[in-house]
């Protein structure tokens, strides 16, 4: 939970806009656009692929942390 959360930020930090972010990752395409920031999951490697945007700023926020 603290770990997804600090993701939420950094990426809030990172994007200033859903809009920004939605368009960055391509959500339109995966039919999956994000509406609050508390919506975003930190990528589990028990599910399915994440987005290809969502698991790429993962690992940068990763290397952040």
């Amino acid at each position: 939970m603290l770990c997804r959360g600090a993701f939420q930020n950094w990426l809030a930090a990172r994007y200033s806009s859903l809009e920004a972010l939605n368009g960055a990752w391509g959500t339109i395409f995966w039919s999956h656009v994000y509406n609050e920031w508390s919506e975003i999951p930190a990528p589990l490697s028990t599910g399915g692929a994440p987005n290809p945007g969502l698991a790429l700023d993962y690992a940068r926020f990763c290397s952040d942390s």
